[in-house]
């Protein structure tokens, strides 16, 4: 969200943009999270945590409707065109951040400086086991420039037409499987597949299409993953010996610790920047799954690793209810 306000505030100058719709579209979400807020334990003492986190909100949305809106205003052959020549220049720079040490250093001054929260020699330590440094790209760790490019190759198939761009996102997504040492990236192969099998364009060729496509991912994931066979053994030796903790929490772990802050807190939950409330919680459940007392200190709010787990632990049985109903009907 920090990286982004460069690019929002330029956005923000484009006449049009302010409008009614966008205060609608930031300020309805935002006020869904501020009623929870409202009803969440210790307001009175958590009163800043919770109006930031109703602010986090409205930010996002606001930065959601901007993209939407700029990519309105591009057109879908526009933005193919731009996506044809971007996706290739941001594979290449991430390569060009993994041979240049200086500009490795440089990522991790700005990371140290914005991102206060990041354990710089974590993330170090976890790159080293799975094949050495991994690209950040002016963001907080991997996983984010991994959800990146899943959605430039998601914008590159939505906005194309052509037959070509279905072997070219497979291509893309196991050039950055491999740049990026990330699972995230595979997610992609979900919306080329899913997309393929609806595009009514190329309805006749569905079936030859499937069986190409198929055949070119498949053979890209296992040339992908022979390259870094060491690097996808190092990870699942580390989650079988409860060593990679990013992995663990992002799986069973975060579901352990929302279940326990349920328990103390069952209808809304610790409420929005309310995790300071259930510290403990969090904390007996990651030296019970083996994490070091240390690892535990230095963040122990990374447990919440999961949009299910984030809602349960922020809004209780109520809000995970009402969230799952409202993705359902919208």
């Amino acid at each position: 969200m920090v990286s982004a306000m460069p690019g929002l505030f330029l956005i923000l100058l484009y006449r049009g943009l302010a409008s009614p719709r966008l205060a609608r579209f930031a300020l309805f979400p935002a006020g869904v999270v501020a009623a929870f807020g409202l009803v969440a334990p210790k307001l009175s003492t958590m009163f800043l945590n919770r109006a930031a986190s109703v602010a986090q909100v409205a930010y996002a949305m606001i930065i959601c409707y901007a993209v939407n809106w700029t990519l309105q205003r591009l057109g879908a052959d526009r933005l193919y065109r731009i996506l044809k020549w971007l996706i290739p220049i941001y594979l290449s720079l991430l390569v060009i951040e993994i041979l240049s040490h200086p500009l490795q250093d440089l990522i991790n001054a700005y990371n140290d400086a914005v991102f206060f929260a990041v354990d710089l020699d974590s993330l170090a330590n976890r790159d080293a086991a799975l094949g050495g440094y991994r690209p950040k790209f002016f963001t907080s760790e991997p996983s984010f420039v991994a959800i990146t490019v899943m959605i430039l190759i998601t914008a590159y198939i939505w906005s194309g037409k052509g037959i070509a761009r279905y072997f070219w996102a497979v291509f893309y997504t196991a050039v950055a499987l491999v740049i990026i040492r990330s699972p995230i990236v595979v997610f992609a192969l979900i919306t080329i597949f899913v997309t393929m099998v609806t595009d009514k364009l190329l309805a006749k060729y569905r079936v030859a299409l499937f069986i190409g496509v198929s055949i070119a991912a498949t053979l890209a994931v296992i040339a992908a993953l022979t390259f870094e066979s060491d690097a996808i053994q190092n990870r699942i030796s580390g989650v079988a010996n409860n060593e990679d903790y990013s992995t663990i929490f992002r799986t069973y772990g975060a579901a352990d610790v929302a279940i326990n802050i349920v328990k103390k807190y069952p209808l809304f939950g610790a409420g929005p920047g309310g995790l300071d409330l259930v510290k403990y919680e969090i904390i007996d459940t990651e030296i019970k799954l083996g994490v070091p007392i240390s690892a535990v200190e230095a963040s122990w709010k990374i447990s919440i690793a999961n949009a299910p787990s984030s809602l349960l632990s922020s809004f209780g049985i109520i809000g995970f209810i009402t969230g799952i109903w409202l993705l359902i009907i919208l």
